[in-house]
């Protein structure tokens, strides 16, 4: 984590001011306690409750951090058309493979009625028998090869890559590759799992699996015969972690620097109820209001029809949810909440023009979030901004929200609050 941090926190320590945080990194409840800014890099760690109490929680595998030299390397996986060609496969079993890993891995593959181009990084135990196997080999390629710092470069070339689940795992998800996976040992058998369960790979099982090789085989052939489905796998692995870790980490303690102290003071109490067509008018005008349209990607003025139109849809979707917020018996605004991913949802939020300058943005925006929280178990709130939207800056920033991804052509930045 240090290797990973240090460059980017170097060029990030100019800018801070003189002001102290308390982050702390956790691994699960390890090293948990209250702080600033609560991390924990864990794949999948942001469906779990929080081991403790923090302003900022930057928790899963958005926050995983990724060796600069993979995340200098992460784009897109070949199109469909660039996968039409004998597929490349690496194998890589990480340490010393004593277990023997990956020559059975070759086994599983020479069976297969395929022409292969297949890479093998051997160690010591293992070099003699793949240099034997290379040399029997009948349909396309083998080629061992030595431990290589240019390995990222080779992962981020293959159409499969089959590897033990370990960290090498989380790499391979950012250089958006599918994977067949073995779980080596026993303290791998929950990324194992994971990256099965999200589609990102097939496993294997264990090196005691391997020892069936046609068995394998057949688990291989169905994945290199659909370039498809590899690309599927390929975009889900992304899914999980997409090597932008680090960089979200060091603006997170950017931000947190510039951040306003909590109030001590009491929120004003709102409540939130689901919008009904009676509701037209108002949400009309206020998505209408100048001040509303300058801070929106739309710009231009909506029709009554038009958003007649936009409601009526709105008010039978489900993954789209749009709530008013009162207090004290006066609607205030509204909140609406659209459904992007698995258990995501982006928040769009308008205080009413008569409203404003109440403080009441904050309380709306939280009342939105329990009521979401209730409704449909998510495992994240996303809020899209323009970067020179300074009271959306501090609204988000102020209520948990971290930086997500970097400002767009036109200025918009994603930012990110883990639910738990």
């Amino acid at each position: 984590m240090d290797t990973v941090l240090a460059s980017l926190v170097r060029g990030a320590r100019d800018s801070w001011a003189t002001r102290s945080l308390l982050s702390v990194m956790t691994d699960g409840a390890y090293g948990a306690q209250p702080a600033d800014i609560l991390i924990d890099p864990t794949i999948g760690a942001e469906g779990t409750v929080a081991p403790a109490t923090a302003r900022w929680h930057l928790r899963g595998g958005r926050f995983t951090p990724i060796r600069r030299v993979i995340a200098d390397n992460t784009g897109g996986y070949p199109p469909l058309g660039a996968l039409d060609k004998t597929p490349h496969v690496l194998v890589v079993m990480g340490g010393s493979d004593p277990l023997g890993c990956a020559p059975a891995i070759v086994e599983a593959l020479a069976r297969l009625e395929t022409t292969l181009d297949v890479t093998v990084v051997s160690t010591p135990a293992t070099e003699k028998v793949l240099k034997d196997a290379a040399r029997r080999w009948r349909r396309g390629n083998l080629r061992p090869i030595a431990p290589t710092l240019n390995l990222p470069a080779i992962m981020s070339e293959a159409d499969l890559v089959v590897t033990a689940a370990g960290t090498s795992m989380w790499e391979l998800c950012a250089l958006r590759r599918p994977m067949a996976v073995v779980a080596v040992v026993e303290n791998q058998l929950a990324g194992y799992r994971l990256v099965i369960d999200s589609g990102a790979a097939i496993g294997l099982g264990t090196p005691a699996d391997l020892q069936k090789p046609d068995v394998i085989a057949n688990r291989l052939s169905q994945v290199l015969a659909s370039p498809s489905l590899r690309m599927e796998m390929a975009d889900a692995a992304h899914e999980l972690v997409d090597g932008r870790g680090a960089w979200r980490i060091i603006r997170m303690f950017e931000a947190a620097l510039t951040a306003a102290e909590p109030r001590g003071e009491s929120a004003p109490l709102v409540e939130i109820r689901t919008a009904t067509a009676q509701d037209e008018g108002k949400l009309l005008a206020w998505r209408n209001d100048p001040v509303t349209r300058a801070s929106s990607r739309q710009h231009d003025v909506v029709s009554p029809v038009r958003h007649h139109q936009w409601l009526a849809s709105s008010l039978t979707r489900d993954d789209r949810h749009v709530l008013i917020g009162s207090a004290g018996g006066i609607d205030i605004g509204t909140v609406r909440w659209d459904m992007l991913g698995t258990r995501e949802w982006e928040v769009s939020i308008t205080v009413a023009p008569t409203a404003r300058g109440r403080a009441l943005a904050a309380p709306l925006l939280a009342a939105g979030q329990r009521w979401l929280a209730d409704y449909a178990e998510p495992t994240a709130y996303l809020a899209v901004l323009h970067r020179t939207n300074e009271a959306s800056r501090r609204l988000f920033l102020g209520s948990g929200y971290a930086p997500d991804l970097p400002p767009d052509a036109q200025g918009f930045e994603r930012w990110v609050r883990t639910v738990r």
